[in-house]
């Protein structure tokens, strides 16, 4: 494992080759219900992507980058610590996309991407609550965003919104800015290990 100032490159070693998976260090710890585990079988199944739900209302679903050392505890507990790291692969000015879809215009969600949900990949529809911006490592040039965005909104206030931190490079930061209280869309992909 290669750790950076605010990225982790996680090595999952396969039986003929290894696998490099960027891990945020900005992660949720969210109480996880397990319902289906689908195994990676074209990695002899050390990887795999865990199906369940947040805070008895939400469906989510994760790579899980620590499923070969944890393989028996995910497949014998229902309920998991799971730490989230969400690598943003897009973000966009809330306006473009609009057109697209007809919804009340502070309305948040995700779903997940047609393309990519093998992957644990979301297309969303979110608020800013909070920015940060780093570097990957403090002797890079690099600038990436740590983008705290509330991916959903109950009508009635009474269920916990579903908040991610989502890392972003420079280059995936298609919006025009990044600020609390902005309504973009975007992408991303969804990973998680069970908190040790």
């Amino acid at each position: 494992m290669l750790e950076l100032d605010s990225i982790i490159l996680k090595k999952i070693n396969l039986s003929t080759e290894n696998l490099i998976i960027p891990y945020s260090k900005s992660i949720e710890n969210i109480e996880y219900e397990a319902r289906e585990i689908i195994e990676w079988q074209n990695y002899n199944s050390t990887i795999a992507q865990i199906k369940g739900k947040v805070y008895d209302t939400y469906g989510l679903y994760f790579i899980a980058t620590d499923y070969k050392e944890n393989k028996a505890e995910y497949q014998n507990n229902e309920k998991l610590r799971i730490n989230f790291s969400a690598i943003g692969l897009g973000i966009y000015d809330r306006e473009e996309t609009d057109q697209e879809l007809k919804m009340a215009k502070d309305a948040c969600g995700y779903l997940p991407y047609a393309d990519m949900m093998h992957l644990s990949c979301f297309h969303f529809y979110g608020e800013i609550v909070g920015v940060t911006e780093t570097k990957i490592d403090s002797e890079l040039d690099d600038k990436v965003y740590l983008v705290k965005m509330q991916l959903t909104r109950s009508p009635d206030d009474k269920i916990e919104p579903l908040i991610l931190t989502l890392f972003y490079n420079k280059l995936n930061v298609r919006c025009s800015e990044l600020q609390k209280g902005k309504l973009v869309a975007g992408v991303f992909q969804l990973l998680g290990e069970i908190e040790q």
